[in-house]
């Protein structure tokens, strides 16, 4: 049997759910019990941040401490989840009908740089893309021999399966090398460097390859996007024109 408890909020936290549960139809209790069962997400949060500052700020009680993390995290919480709607939205892959398959924070030495998001395609998604994985923040990249760390860096790989090594049998390799023949195409190519053209009139360092991989079975071509800035990273229609370019010089669209 779940506990029941009394908790006492401000009248304006209170309209706010009231506002909130009659829009769509919800229970005010209904609401506020969905909203404050998922506390137990933000309790690690509060558990790591607040001994860290108590040793810096010795003389502010815990319990300031533990207001102060909390109020701080559903700000950025807030914050975050903007960029993200924005920026999702311009990719344009849940109109696609991708789903979000995976949200993970990219971590250096315990450190959180950024996140990375793995959508894919729905059974609804009409499209030749299989896979999109997307990572802002934190990104690191090897160019011209060296590896830099972009602190607002932004990375997007579409992957598309072209076939599976078991269905394709003898012309899994047959299949590779007409893909491998239509990298080297003089219209792939431009498809290509307009992408990167795409993003270096909006940022300085950019980068677009495309390349064929074997994974777990399956043929992919992979088309990899990356720039200084994630707000400058193009939407998936533009990696389409150039995987549908690809496809079709190798043969296996027509």
């Amino acid at each position: 049997m779940p506990r029941r408890k009394v908790v006492v909020i401000e009248d304006g936290a209170y309209r706010a759910f009231e506002e909130l549960a009659g829009r769509y139809g919800l229970g005010v209790n209904e609401l506020m019990s969905y909203y404050l069962n998922y506390f137990e997400l933000l309790k690690p949060l509060v558990d790591e941040e607040v001994p860290s500052l108590s040793r810096r700020l010795k003389e502010v009680p815990l319990r300031d401490l533990a207001l102060f993390v909390l109020v701080n995290a559903l700000s950025v919480v807030r914050e975050v989840y903007g960029t993200l709607k924005a920026l999702v939205k311009h990719l344009g892959v849940l109109e696609k009908g991708f789903t979000i398959e995976i949200v993970d924070p990219v971590l250096k030495d315990g450190r959180f740089l950024g996140l990375y998001i793995d959508f894919v395609a729905s059974e609804y998604s009409e499209t030749p893309i299989t896979e999109v994985e997307l990572q802002i923040g934190g990104v690191y990249v090897k160019l011209d021999g060296y590896e830099t760390h972009y602190e607002k860096g932004g990375l997007l790989r579409v992957n598309s399966t072209v076939g599976f090594e078991e269905e394709l049998g003898d012309r899994y390799r047959e299949v590779r090398r007409n893909l491998e023949k239509a990298l080297e195409e003089d219209e792939v190519r431009e498809e290509l460097e307009d992408l990167e053209s795409y993003m270096c009139d909006l940022c300085d360092v950019c980068e677009v390859k495309a390349k064929i991989r074997d994974a777990d079975g399956a043929l992919e071509l992979s088309i990899e996007a990356f720039t200084e800035d994630f707000l400058c990273l193009p939407s998936i229609e533009n990696f389409e024109r150039a995987i549908n370019t690809i496809l079709r010089k190798a043969g296996i669209q027509s």
